[in-house]
């Protein structure tokens, strides 16, 4: 289920997500019913999370980090040159 924020700018609880890259045929249907904004296919990392579908705010969201980030490991991918081991 789609969520609608808190707008800081006009404080109206219209707010949506804002997708990124290719929409899907649902995608654009949820766009037309002001549950869900475009951002448009080039996704900018450091751009708009949010919309506000009232007074057309956007912003980011405010994450709190205390620096113990961990990520999952990488993939490893065969070496060419080494045989396989299921042959």
């Amino acid at each position: 289920m789609l969520r609608k924020y808190i707008c800081p700018a006009c404080k109206q609880k219209t707010g949506v997500d804002i997708l990124y890259g290719l929409p899907t045929d649902e995608a654009f249907e949820l766009a037309e019913n002001n549950l869900l904004a475009l951002g448009g296919c080039c996704i900018d990392l450091d751009g708009p999370e949010r919309s506000c579908t009232s007074c057309g705010h956007e912003w980011r969201i405010k994450r709190r980090y205390d620096g113990s980030l961990i990520l999952p490991p990488l993939p490893s991918w065969p070496d060419e040159d080494e045989p396989d081991a299921g042959a």
